[in-house]
């Protein structure tokens, strides 16, 4: 558990000041709860028409989404859904 924390804690995310001690922690128990009972994992953002997109992830690469982040392409982005 002290890994995955270690983990968390020395990404991107937290490197750049958008994880507290807080959500480190929340985020290493959504971890160890979610590679319990899921197998995939789906994460969602708004894009700027109020529409949900997002990617579809095994639940063993949360620590890694935890850590760095989610790239997304471009595109859901830049081309006009309204």
């Amino acid at each position: 558990m002290s890994d995955l924390r270690d983990r968390i804690a020395s990404g991107t995310l937290a490197q750049a000041g958008l994880l507290t001690e807080a959500s480190i922690d929340r985020a290493v128990e959504l971890v160890s709860e979610m590679s319990e009972a899921l197998e995939t994992v789906r994460v969602l953002f708004t894009d700027q028409h109020g529409i949900l997109r997002g990617k579809t992830i095994v639940a063993s690469a949360l620590p890694g989404l935890f850590a760095d982040g989610m790239a997304a392409p471009s595109t859901l982005l830049l081309k006009d859904t309204s």
